[in-house]
This record gives structure tokens, sequence and C-alpha cells, in this order.
């Protein structure tokens, strides 16, 4: 409650100063979330090779397609973001004067393997895009269950015991 003098004036100095503390508090208060991640990334180039591209390209729009909570894009920008993560967070065990010693000092890859594929994975894509690729498998699968669907009952043997 505003104060009140002898002469009726209202004391608004106090007041003023209240509402530009709330108004100064509102604007370094800004939740981080209004900010775009992009806003606080500094921009570097690196040159890749055009499989590498092909099959981040590949690999951000299967992720894209395959998250459940949709909150953040996944570009290739993103993935290359967690591998570079992931080479600090394993620099104590890289070790190399070229570029493919440096690789296998931090990956579990074949030996003389330009694109080591880790465990449980897909083999590397050749040189054509790995969307040609999975056009192709997809098309095989699906001749393999247009061709079941065409096949005849299989009828369970009977030994000899009638039905």
């Amino acid at each position: 409650m505003p104060k009140v003098d002898l002469v009726g004036k209202l004391d608004l100095v106090g007041k003023l100063a209240h509402a530009r503390e709330r108004v100064e508090a509102a604007e370094t208060a800004r939740p981080v979330s209004e900010v775009p991640l992009y806003a606080t990334l500094v921009r570097k180039e690196a040159l890749i090779r055009e499989e590498q591209q092909a099959a981040l390209t590949a690999l951000a729009r299967d992720l894209m397609r395959r998250r459940r909570h949709k909150a953040e894009r996944i570009t290739e920008n993103t993935l290359i973001r967690v591998a570079i993560d992931l080479l600090l967070a394993h620099e104590d065990r890289l070790r190399g004067a070229s570029e493919s010693e440096l690789r296998k000092s931090v990956t579990p890859g074949p030996p003389n393997s330009t694109n080591p594929a880790p465990a449980k994975s897909r083999p590397p894509a050749s040189r054509e895009s790995r969307t040609s690729a999975s056009v192709e498998s997809r098309t095989s699968r699906d001749r393999q269950i247009s061709d079941a669907a065409e096949a005849p009952p299989v009828t369970p043997p009977t030994f000899g015991v009638p039905r």
C-alpha cells in the first residue's frame, strides 16, 4: 500500500522502484527454452566424404521418422555434434598420425576400414546412396511377402493319423 505524506501526496518512488525490479527480473529470467539452440552454437565448417553426407542425411531422416517424442529436430548437424561429443569423451584413447589410425584407436571396427560399422549394426553402405539400398531392401521384402501370400497353405504332417 502506498504511503501518503501529510500533504496528501502518494509515495510513487517506492512503487516505481518495485515496478523496475519486476521488469528487470522478467528480462533476466528469460527461460532457456525461448532461446533457439542454433543461437547458442558456433559455426564450424567441415569437409566430409560424399558417402558420409548421404549416410548422415539418411540416418537423420530415419531417426526423425522413428522418434516418439517430437520435441527437437534431428538433423545432420545434430548427429555431427553427437559424434564430436563421443570423440571428445574418448580423447584419452585417441592415438595416431592419420585419419585411419585415429579412427582405429577409438572404434571397434574391422581393420583397414574407412567406414567401420559398430557392433550389431547394418553393414556400411556402398558408393550408391543408402536410400536406393533401402528401397531395394523393401522391394525384396515385399516380394517375399507377396510370394508367401500366393503360395498354397502348408498342411501339417499327420504321421499316419487320420484327421
